[in-house]
């Protein structure tokens, strides 16, 4: 199962809202990278009532955003479960 991820360099001069045009849902995880190298959580929250969009807290730097939803998980669990009783 391939997760939806998506990476992106940000440059600017102050913190701002970073918007993009990819439907929102419950599971996206946000990483935020500093040119430092700190990695912060971010919080991903729906914009534009369905668009995805992440905080920018300083200039120059990366997010990674990941859709893991518990949806994808829990089909996983069960798709194990029935491949160890098949066994």
């Amino acid at each position: 199962m391939e997760r939806s991820r998506l990476h992106i360099r940000i440059q600017s001069e102050q913190g701002s809202l970073l918007v993009v045009s990819e439907n929102w849902m419950p599971g996206w995880r946000a990483l935020s990278r500093g040119e430092d190298g700190q990695e912060q959580a971010v919080q991903v929250r729906r914009t534009n009532l369905t668009s995805l969009g992440a905080r920018v807290v300083a200039p120059n730097h990366t997010i990674d955003l990941v859709c893991w939803p518990a949806s994808v998980r829990c089909g996983l669990i069960i798709r194990g479960v029935t491949l160890i009783d098949y066994c």
